[in-house]
């Protein structure tokens, strides 16, 4: 899982330049951008088929957890060339949603700044219809 040097000297993860490598993404543990887009590249195997099929959200946070984050479900302007662009009609108000049916197109999200990954309850070839349900329970602070 080491990187290696890509032709701009990015280190590659996954065919992925990983640009400004060293940031430090989390203060609190000195997690770096090239560290998160490895452990994304390491575990893989077992998010893809989470990810997979199901329009994403992503949380990006460019200057790390401790500043300004943002959603974001639609591509916009942003260049993810592996991430899967689904069909207009499932959200035409909007630009196009996103998918990631890989781990490349994660490592790629983590490039852009991304930190979390929310995937939606349903599939994007069903998504009228979703078939699971999360919970996500947050602990009071005190």
């Amino acid at each position: 899982m080491s990187a290696k040097p890509g032709k701009s000297s990015r280190p590659d993860v996954g065919g992925i330049g990983i640009s400004n490598p060293q940031r430090v993404i989390d203060a609190q543990s000195g997690a770096t951008k090239l560290q998160l887009a490895q452990y994304y590249l390491a575990v893989g195997d077992w998010l893809t088929p989470h990810l997979a099929n199901r329009p994403l959200s992503i949380v990006r946070a460019p200057d790390g957890v401790d500043g300004e984050s943002f959603f974001q479900r639609h591509c916009g302007r942003l260049k993810m060339p592996h991430m899967r662009v689904l069909d207009k009609s499932l959200d035409p108000e909007h630009a196009r949603l996103i998918q990631a049916d890989s781990v490349t197109a994660v490592v790629e999200a983590v490039q852009m700044g991304t930190i979390e990954l929310h995937t939606w309850n349903a599939r994007s070839d069903r998504i009228d219809r979703p078939d699971r349900i999360i919970f996500d329970l947050d602990p009071d602070p005190a």
